[in-house]
């Protein structure tokens, strides 16, 4: 049985979701109202496209192409039980307030997926494995790293580079893709209070996800937008 779950308004400006087909955006909206109290949904593809669009004529292929984005993103975690198929949808209990959770319809997630599945009250964030980084430097090896580090070079207002990673860029990207995610990068910085650990593989993980195409027009007229606001 469906149920009612929120949509924040950040779901529309979210950077990391706007990688994906406006389809699988919408898929994805469609996995919570069908997943249970816990963010768990069968998994079957066939059912999860009849549930979801009951009146849209979608290749199942499709459908399926838009789960798989949602999975690239870790948004969603398949996994089986009892030879059935199921998801584990990231961070619905963190995005969803339960106040009185139902029985459970299906199937806990594995261990591996989460060391602690919290309860939905209190709306607690799920940590997963691949979200967490492990620590294995010491102080002393750490510092060492830093001193033979090339220095930084700041571009923009925000965005930090090497001379040999913003070289190792220009041959990756390409100039233009370059300058877009730089400023892309600095926009999500300075206006947004974006936070990112490695400005160089955060610029090639947008450029290999297709996040820098040439499609940039929206964007360039928000941040023109965002400055005359300022």
């Amino acid at each position: 049985m469906a149920r009612t779950r929120s949509v924040k308004p950040e779901f529309w400006d979210d950077e990391k979701l706007a990688t994906v087909s406006r389809d699988a955006r919408l898929t994805f909206i469609g996995l919570w109202t069908n997943s249970d109290d816990y963010g768990v949904v069968k998994g079957h593809p066939s059912w999860l496209k009849n549930t979801i669009y009951p009146y849209d004529d979608i290749r199942l292929a499709d459908f399926q192409k838009w789960l798989k984005e949602l999975e690239s993103l870790c948004c969603i975690v398949p996994f089986s039980s009892n030879g059935e198929k199921y998801y584990y949808i990231k961070h619905f209990l963190k995005h969803q307030t339960i106040n009185h959770p139902s029985k459970r319809i299906n199937p806990e997630p594995p261990s591996t997926f989460s060391s602690t599945l919290p309860e939905p009250s209190g709306s607690p964030i799920v940590t997963l494995p691949f979200e967490t980084e492990t620590e294995t430097e010491t102080e002393t090896e750490t510092e060492k790293r830093k001193d033979s580090s090339p220095q930084k070079e700041k571009y923009l207002d925000s965005v930090f580079l090497s001379a040999p990673e913003y070289k190792k860029l220009q041959e990756v990207l390409g100039q233009k893709s370059l300058d877009i995610g730089i400023e892309k990068l600095d926009y999500s910085i300075t206006v947004k209070g974006g936070k990112y650990k490695d400005h160089y593989k955060t610029l090639l993980n947008w450029f290999r996800r297709g996040y820098l195409a040439e499609k940039e027009n929206g964007f360039q007229a928000n941040r023109e937008r965002t400055a005359v606001i300022l």
